[in-house]
Parts: structure tokens; C-alpha cells; sequence
């Protein structure tokens, strides 16, 4: 025996090692596949609230602002979410390295599959809504957390500049309508051809949104388009009857019918 053998024996025989059951490698092995599953469902999470803050903006109201695009885009960016992607990223990485085979796969291939792999299921968790949930519990439980409602309300509160929201008080037809805004300040709205988008109730009590230009000596505002306050999932812009919709005024006929609503 030679002398690299006999030492090896000899500090065994020291620490008093003994071998370790299968049963004990197994168990480790599947806790971190568990631990592993767990950082990428955290990273769909993380997903889930990035499509739903991207799909829920309205990019093109950048110019009403005064502000560039990338300036407005800087604002809006989900910066909490993307290092909460990042960091599970990294530990599901983590955790796979550390399974018996983890040491075959490539690196920069595993955080790109685990990614990609976040990706499928937070496109599911955005479309069932879950999302929209995350983003507002999260916004109530943890301080200086800025949600997506907090900038739209910000954003929207800006008559002065052509931008206006609140909910409807009286219709009377299509150009023609009263609403209250996020101040509880009422507003006579009225245009000409006033485009309303899809996904909007026209209806007493419905929260919208308004571009157009403020007539302040009349309390008026004279609207070019009405928007849905909700993004209404626009990736799933196929409308179906819902029937616990309340009926209201629709949107193209300027008819008093049950309305059409889009999958929310």
C-alpha cells in the first residue's frame, strides 16, 4: 500500500468516518429538486407581474407628459421584479448544480432553460390573472412599492395636459357623457366621434380613461378617446359574452345592450 492510500485510511480511521446510506444521497437530491422547482415558480411569479406591467401601461401617452419615451420607460420599468427574476434565476442554477448530474450541464444553458421555463408559466399565471393580484398584494403589504395602479393614477391625473380618468356619472349618448374624476371633481365630456376603445362599458359607474384637451372655464373636456382603465389582458383581445355583465350602452351602436367584455 502506498503512502497516499495509507493516509487517506488513517485520517478515515481518525474522524471516524462511516459511509453514508443511498437513501441519504437520494433525499438530498430530491430536496434540491424541490428547492429547485420552488426558485423557478418564484421566478414565473416574477414574470407573471413583468408581462402584466408591460401589457397594463399605455406606452403612447409619453408625448401628453412632456417626457421622451425612454424617460417613460425608465419611470415604468418593473426594476423590483426583474432583480427578483434575477435572483431566482441564479438560485435555480444554484440548486441544479448541486444535483448528481448537475455538474454535465453548461451553465449559461441552465439559466437560460430555467428562464424559459419561467417564462411558460408566467404567460399562465398573467392569463388567469394572477398577476394583477401579486401586484396589488404586494403593493399593500410592502412600503415604497410603486405598482402599476399607483403610476396610472399619477399619470392620468393630468387634465391640464390632456389626460384625464375617472368613472362615469350620466350618459347621455356617445359624445356626450359626465363623469367624476380621481379628485371627485365632475367633468362635462363631450367630442365629436369620440373613439371608445374595446373593453369599455359605456355605462354609469365604469372607471375610464380620457384623452383630449380641458375646457377649465366650462369645467368641460373635450375627448378624442376613451380607454378601459383595466389593460383588459390585451394579448387575449377576444371578446366574449359574459353574463354578469350589467347591461349598458354599447360601445359601437351607442345602444342600450348587454355588453360584450373581454376575458379579464
Amino acid at each position: 500500500m502506498n503512502d497516499k492510500a495509507s493516509n487517506i485510511l488513517k485520517n478515515i480511521a481518525e474522524k471516524k468516518i462511516r459511509p453514508k446510506s443511498r437513501w441519504v444521497f437520494l433525499a438530498q437530491d430530491y430536496l434540491i429538486w424541490i428547492f429547485f422547482g420552488l426558485t423557478s415558480l418564484f421566478g414565473a411569479l416574477a414574470i407573471s407581474v413583468i408581462i402584466f406591467v408591460i401589457n397594463d401601461n399605455d406606452w403612447d401617452i409619453y408625448k401628453y407628459l412632456s417626457k421622451s419615451f425612454w424617460a417613460y420607460f425608465l419611470i415604468l420599468i418593473p426594476y423590483f421584479w426583474i432583480i427578483i427574476l434575477g435572483l431566482f434565476s441564479f438560485l435555480a442554477y444554484f440548486n441544479y448544480k448541486h444535483t448528481r448530474k448537475g455538474y454535465l450541464l453548461n451553465p449559461y444553458v441552465m439559466i437560460l432553460g430555467s428562464i424559459f421555463a419561467s417564462l411558460i408559466m408566467g404567460w399562465a399565471l398573467f392569463a388567469v390573472g394572477a398577476s394583477e393580484k401579486i401586484d396589488k398584494a404586494f403593493a399593500q403589504k410592502i412600503p415604497y412599492y410603486k405598482n402599476t395602479e399607483m403610476h396610472k393614477l399619477a399619470f392620468w391625473s393630468n387634465p391640464d395636459k390632456g389626460l384625464m380618468a375617472g368613472r362615469i356619472i350620466e350618459i347621455k349618448d356617445r359624445d356626450n357623457f359626465s363623469i367624476s374624476d380621481l379628485n371627485s371633481r365632475e367633468w362635462q365630456v363631450n367630442g365629436k366621434n369620440i373613439i371608445w376603445e374595446n373593453g369599455v362599458q359605456m355605462k354609469a359607474g365604469e372607471k375610464i380613461k380620457i384623452i383630449g384637451k380641458m375646457n377649465e372655464k366650462n369645467n368641460a373636456f373635450l375627448a378624442q378617446e376613451v380607454r378601459p382603465w383595466g389593460c383588459g389582458h390585451k394579448f387575449y383581445n377576444k371578446a366574449v359574452k359574459n353574463n354578469t355583465c350589467d347591461k349598458g350602452m354599447d360601445s359601437k351602436t351607442g345602444k342600450n345592450e348587454p355588453s360584450t367584455c373581454l376575458v379579464k
